[in-house]
């Protein structure tokens, strides 16, 4: 005698189809920026309980932290291009945003964008920032 299942699969478990996972993938989105919203209104909330002399405070340090910086060594042979002056130029090496990178492009468009998660797309290139002590001209080269 024949058996009626003869042909269909015997598996019991249920199959996930294409809705599920566009649903599930929307789900977690929302949870991740629900997560976001949270986190923000939270630094909103704290900063919001700040004193006047809390927030004075905290913006003179940083104001303190960006200019301690001190642009690397001093390159006694340079001549800024802006006035002139020799032995006052600093120079440190530096890495740089720059455009969108054609291979990273491509391999986002082949994975559907899940390579953008891991590697961002834009390319970064070193270059030198040199910054005159005597009139405060910053540059690249």
């Amino acid at each position: 005698m024949c058996s009626p299942n003869i042909g269909k699969p015997q598996s019991n478990q249920p199959t996930l189809s294409l809705k599920g996972i566009v649903v599930m993938e929307v789900f977690f989105l929302v949870l991740i920026m629900t997560g976001l919203i949270v986190a923000l209104i939270l630094v909103c909330i704290r900063e919001i309980k700040l004193t006047p002399e809390q927030r004075a405070r905290r913006t003179l340090r940083r104001l303190k932290a960006r200019g301690s910086h001190n642009y690397g060594s001093n390159s006694p042979a340079m001549i800024c291009p802006h006035c002139q002056t020799k032995g006052t130029v600093r120079t440190e090496w530096i890495t740089q945003k720059k455009g969108i990178s054609g291979g990273k492009a491509t391999s986002a468009i082949l994975t559907g964008g899940l390579s953008l998660l891991a590697t961002g797309l834009s390319r970064k290139e070193d270059h030198i920032e040199a910054h005159c002590n005597n009139c405060g001209m910053t540059w690249v080269i």
